[in-house]
Order: structure tokens, then sequence, then C-alpha cells
């Protein structure tokens, strides 16, 4: 079988629950000791989560938060998982990469950032679907800081959700961002009260899993896929997408799903 080469710890460093009947799971990262900073057994963990969770037929939503008063502050420099296996592409590599298994997630995922947020830890909020963040949220990219490079997808993925100036001078400078510029910049969608955020992260959440299962998983994938190319393909794979979609139904099935929802 299969063994681990760090040490287990007792205590689950990542817990996952379910809500609203299986159709809503809640992930949650849980080093709080440490600020849900990352080693090799919450990559793992993380991972293995991520990877059962895309089995799951009943599965509509899912929210990851962190336990305490850290979403993840970054890479346990203490005991960092193999960064050069984090950064490699192979099979066996990207079976452990919790980022890699978040994005290949075919429901919404929303992040729930209840505090400290930094560097690989913000490379895992960004891999949500979207964002909401507590009052107490602190954003921070500490790469430059500490000479390490970015494997993630941060220097690719922030300067394209807030801007190619905003994200440079957060990376080069490691600036602290708190969570109302976050929103002026649209790095979260939402700022809300601490104790209120993963109540309404559940609500958004519910509000996914009302609407029809397989239309939302196949939305998120045309705008995934859309989002790595020009816009004049990523119009065109939307139509094929759509022409694909309405193939398979009859006008009669269509026309009865439009009136189930009136």
């Amino acid at each position: 079988g299969y063994l681990p080469h760090y040490m287990v710890t007792a205590e689950p460093v990542v817990k996952v629950e379910r809500r609203s009947e299986g159709a809503v799971a809640v992930i949650t990262l849980n080093r709080p000791e440490h600020l849900n900073a990352f080693n090799e057994q919450l990559c793992v963990e993380l991972s293995r989560a991520f990877e059962a969770l895309r089995q799951d037929t009943k599965l509509r939503a899912v929210i990851l938060t962190g336990a305490g008063k850290a979403f993840c502050a970054g890479a346990d420099l203490g005991s960092p998982p193999n960064a050069l296996m984090q950064a490699t592409d192979s099979e066996a590599a990207l079976k452990d990469n919790p980022v890699y298994q978040i994005s290949l997630c075919p429901v919404p995922v929303i992040g729930a950032v209840n505090g400290y947020c930094i560097t690989g830890g913000l490379e895992i909020a960004l891999s949500c679907d979207w964002l909401l963040a507590s009052e107490k949220a602190v954003f921070m990219d500490t790469h430059v800081k500490f000479g390490l490079a970015p494997c993630w997808g941060l220097s690719q993925r922030l300067s394209r959700l807030v801007g190619y100036g905003r994200a440079q001078m957060m990376s080069y400078t490691a600036a602290r961002v708190g969570a109302a510029q976050a929103k002026e910049w649209g790095l979260v969608t939402e700022v809300v009260e601490g104790g209120q955020l993963l109540a309404r992260a559940e609500e958004l959440a519910q509000m996914v899993a009302g609407n029809d299962a397989e239309m939302v998983k196949g939305y998120k994938a045309v705008v995934r896929e859309g989002l790595k190319l020009p816009l004049g393909q990523g119009l065109a794979l939307e139509r094929v997408r759509g022409r694909e979609h309405y193939r398979q139904m009859s006008l009669g099935a269509v026309s009865d799903s439009w009136r189930a929802k009136l």
C-alpha cells in the first residue's frame, strides 16, 4: 500500500463536512495553530478531498475555508512540501497538487477567506471560482520576500483578476491588502461580517444547488475553457457547446424545462 513520507497527525488537517443533504461540501483547512500553513500532509489531503468529490453525483457546490484566524498563511517553512514536485506536471505530481485538483472540480468552489491569505494560500484562494472575505481578511504575496518562485498560478491569475499594475504592486512589494481594498479591486466579491462569513457562503452555495445541476457544470466548463482562449475563439466555443446542448434535447423537453422554472 501507499506509505506517506511525512508524519500523519491524529487530527485531520483537512476536514470535509456535507450540508444541504449532501449537495454542499464545506472543506476546512485545519492547522489553526500554524495559521493553516500547508505542509505535505495538507497538500495531499486537500488534493484527495477534491479528487473524491469529483466522483460525487450529489455534489452541487463546494465551500473552501480555514479554521481559526487564517484562511491559509502559505507554506509551512518549517516543514514545506516538495516545491519541485509541486511545480512538476507529471501525473504523480499533479495528483498531490491541490490547486490543480481544485481546478478540476466540476461544480462552483466558493472561497470563504476568514483571515490571513498569504502567498501559497492566496494561490489556493485564486483557484476558487469566487471569494468572500471577512472584514479581518488580509491578502499578501510574499514570494519575493523569501526568494520563492510561484508555481500554483499566482503570477498569471492575480493580474487577470485585479489588473496588471495592482498585481505587480502586490507581488513586488509584498504589501498587505485588506478586505475593503480587495473588494474594490475585484479580488473578492463581498466583504462579510466575520461571524456571518460561512453562513453567507452556505446561502450562496444553496442558491447554486437550487439550479439545474448539469447546466451549472456545463456553464462552469465553458467559462473556464474560454478564459484560456482569445475572445473570438471563446465565443465560438460557447456556440459549439450551445449547439451540443440543444441537439441533445427535443424541443418539447426544452420547453418543459423552461416551464418548470417559471
